[in-house]
């Protein structure tokens, strides 16, 4: 139970994280940024992306941070953060094919790559890179922030 705390508060940084990815995006996007437009979606958006986050932290990252035992070497921070994109990149990439060889969208190679730039294109971008900057975010924060983390000297 000494873990929930820590990887809550690791999932919060994520979370600011992510948003600071949708707010950017939105202030370099927008032709005309009307700040107090931009400030009700961005409540809405933060609601709605706290209870994915927060459902994602019961599910996935504090039954991990549950499992990796205390003086694991991917509990140094750098590590923890490539793990961390990675456990969003793949199954993220993996879900994406899938359902585009399920939905019929692959035929042919071309197809194929248009498939996994998908996510980088358009309005699609900033969930793309907010995805991947909580789970980098969280996981190195969780590191980071440990008590029981030995510091290196530089």
């Amino acid at each position: 139970m000494k873990k929930i705390l820590p990887s809550l508060k690791a999932m919060f940084f994520g979370w600011l994280a992510c948003n600071t990815v949708f707010v950017l995006w939105a202030m370099l996007t927008l032709a005309n940024p009307d700040v107090v437009h931009i400030a009700r979606q961005m409540l809405g958006i933060a609601f709605a992306t706290a209870i994915v986050i927060l459902a994602a932290w019961l599910v996935i990252f504090w039954p991990v941070d549950m499992l990796v035992p205390d003086h694991s070497r991917l509990r140094e921070p750098r590590k923890a953060a490539v793990c961390g994109f990675l456990a969003v990149f793949v199954p993220y990439y993996v879900i994406l094919i899938l359902s585009g060889i399920y939905d019929g969208q692959v035929r042919t190679g071309s197809e194929f790559v248009s498939l996994l730039a998908g996510p980088w294109k358009g309005s699609a971008v900033p969930f793309t890179a907010g995805t991947l900057v909580t789970g980098t975010v969280a996981a190195f924060m969780r590191c980071y922030l440990d008590p029981n983390r030995t510091r290196t000297p530089k």
